[in-house]
């Protein structure tokens, strides 16, 4: 979990409980409706053995090292987590995106942000400005998480473009996706 520590922290949810069943991650997800490791079993056999996979984990290794890979990651994330948990449980900055503020207004900043490098310049396009003035870097002009939702419904056109499973997009590279989804950025 210690790679998602940051992301529980703009929760304000310890990776770790103080007090023996206290308030962490784990109960957390439990709360909002994840997958906890007490409700794994056979059902979820397909899932485990994808995420068991290092074909699986050599291509999220890859995508996290080029910025634009972060938005198709969170995309993919976002979008893996749909046939698991339904899509009334997408993230909140995914759900209050509405489509005029994602094409008219996120999804040309982020475009124009594509080829930023490093976590000081990519912070602003993925997690918007209030997390980059937080981090003193430098803002953008766009509202929180707008990277993430941007990501989702990059996905989501490239899923229903192709016809592919969110599992076959998982393990298809980040070129390829972008390739087929150049459309996206003019709808």
């Amino acid at each position: 979990m210690k790679p998602f520590e940051f992301k529980w922290s703009c929760y304000n949810i310890p990776l770790k409980a103080q007090q023996k069943q206290g308030y962490d991650v784990i109960m957390a997800s439990s709360l909002i409706g994840y997958l906890t490791p007490t409700k794994i079993d056979d059902t979820q056999r397909e899932s485990i053995e994808l995420l068991s996979s290092n074909q699986f984990w050599d291509e999220c290794q890859k995508s996290i090292e080029d910025s634009i890979n972060c938005f198709v990651n969170e995309g993919l994330a976002e979008n893996f987590a749909v046939p698991i948990y339904g899509e009334d449980m997408v993230g909140p900055w995914v759900k209050k995106t509405d489509l005029d503020t994602l094409n008219g207004y996120i999804k040309p900043i982020i475009k124009e942000g594509l080829e930023v490098t490093g976590f000081d310049n990519l912070t602003a396009y993925l997690y918007g400005d209030e997390m980059a003035n937080m981090r003193g870097f430098f803002p953008v002009g766009l509202p929180y998480c707008a990277g993430y939702a941007c990501g989702y419904h990059m996905i989501k056109h490239y899923l229903k473009k192709t016809g592919k499973t969110i599992i076959e997009a998982t393990l298809t590279p980040t070129e390829e996706i972008l390739r087929e989804i150049e459309d996206f950025w003019d709808e």
